[in-house]
């Protein structure tokens, strides 16, 4: 096997160092979630953020409005929410990055009954003046096609085909 060049070595660095960083704002993030701090998830969002939450509408252009999909979130739920990410990758490139991830969260909704959600959760990034931002994300749940409904409690762990 061929020695790395400083440059190669270099250039792994910066990119082990971009991940973490990407790591530590998307735990931010669901941090954000956890907390119930709206200004905190909001902080991971670049102002032209393009989102498609499973949350009508079906596409949310900029944070602010984005921001009433939040406050939505915060008026279903009651007390604690629990949030995690089951599965997580992440890939980064100078100034772009794909976080994607299988979610479970735990909360009580507004009637309290609790509900225990699996999703898919897929986040675009761009570090833009020096800092990650996302720029787009994505959420979603697959659908039992003979039933039209949404599976939100398929756990990937016991269902790993479904």
């Amino acid at each position: 096997m061929e020695p790395q060049t400083n440059a190669q070595v270099n250039k792994n660095r910066s990119s082990a160092s971009a991940e973490a960083e990407v790591r530590a704002l998307m735990d931010q993030w669901a941090d954000g979630i956890r907390s119930r701090d709206i200004e905190k998830i909001l902080s991971c969002y670049a102002p032209d953020v393009v989102a498609f939450d499973l949350m009508p509408p079906m596409k949310i252009e900029g944070a602010q409005e984005y921001r009433k999909n939040w406050e939505m979130f915060e008026q279903y739920t009651q007390g604690a929410v629990q949030y995690e990410f089951v599965y997580q990758k992440t890939f980064v490139s100078e100034d772009l990055a794909i976080f994607f991830a299988v979610t479970h969260m735990n909360f009580a909704d507004d009637k309290g009954q609790t509900m225990n959600v699996f999703a898919r959760y897929t986040a675009g990034l761009k570090k833009q003046n020096g800092k990650w931002m996302i720029i787009h994300e994505n959420n979603s749940v697959p659908v039992d096609m003979e039933t039209d409904k949404a599976m939100f409690d398929l756990n990937p762990e016991k269902n790993p085909r479904h």
